[in-house]
């Protein structure tokens, strides 16, 4: 994974990385001083489907990438 971009912010970190499927998109991955993450990929902003219908945010790839890396 390519990470374009890194900038610390109020004690917020973000990432901008090249998505592994389409190089013309670009995900935003945010740390945040809480050590909460997030991502602007549509798994993670709409979440994986349950069995009851529910929709559950789970760790997208682009995040378990960045988290290894730093």
């Amino acid at each position: 994974m390519n990470i374009l971009h890194s900038k610390l912010e109020d004690g917020v970190r973000k990432f901008t990385v090249q998505s592994l499927s389409d190089a013309r998109r670009h995900y935003i991955i945010t740390r945040r001083a809480t050590n909460k993450w997030q991502c602007s990929c549509p798994r993670w902003i709409y979440g994986v489907k349950q069995t009851d219908g529910t929709r559950r945010r789970e760790s997208c790839k682009h995040i378990l990438a960045i988290r290894e890396m730093v």
